[in-house]
């Protein structure tokens, strides 16, 4: 197999893939068949069709994407997509569900549905690729970038609030400043506001 790449899972034998080309498997992943598995269940694309095209749906569960069983133990432990077991060249994450760091962040399709799905590094599991649709390269889903876009603000505006008190309690055992920084803080509004009224 020629177009058979050492470094990850893509292959490029795909110029464009609709959700009926996907249901008959144009991106057969290597190694599926003779590594345990029936049949690829899921394949590898290196395109996707225009996303409004797309079901909008949830993707299928877990078990019904992923192209080996779970491993029932350690030992036998390889990536439940690609069939590869850990290496130099492949690692798998632990909180990964046994889906490797290529395999993670490439696109796929499931052969039965039409589906195109992607891991989600938030959820931590697979989600359809138009959870992805703001950023189809990103490791979160949008649901996860947005959850994490306003933790930081959150972070920001509570790390910030002792920062102004801080600044009132100078400005207020200064005696000079202490009507400027009234407005401030909740806390020192009491003192602040005597030492400008005086």
């Amino acid at each position: 197999s020629r177009g058979q790449s050492a470094g990850g899972p893509k292959r490029s034998s795909t110029p464009s893939v609709s959700p009926s080309a996907a249901a008959t498997g144009t991106t057969a992943f290597p190694n599926s068949s003779d590594s345990g598995s029936k049949y690829p269940v899921s394949n590898c694309v290196s395109e996707l069709p225009p996303l409004l095209s797309l079901p909008q749906g949830a993707a299928p569960a877990y078990e019904q994407l992923i192209n080996f069983q779970r491993a029932k133990s350690k030992d036998a432990i390889r990536c439940v997509m690609c069939g590869k077991p850990p290496s130099e060249g492949t690692v798998i994450p632990q909180q990964n569900k046994d889906v490797c760091r290529d395999c993670d962040k490439a696109l796929w399709v499931h052969g039965e549905t039409s589906t195109y799905f992607k891991w989600c590094k938030g959820c931590k599991r697979f989600r359809n690729i138009v959870a992805f649709s703001e950023k189809l390269d990103a490791s979160k889903c949008n649901a996860c970038r947005e959850r994490g876009r306003r933790s930081y603000l959150q972070r920001k505006g509570i790390s910030g609030e002792p920062a102004e008190g801080a600044t009132d309690t100078t400005a207020t055992t200064s005696g000079g400043g202490g009507g400027g920084g009234g407005g401030g803080g909740g806390r020192g509004g009491g003192s602040s506001a005597t030492a400008g009224g005086g």
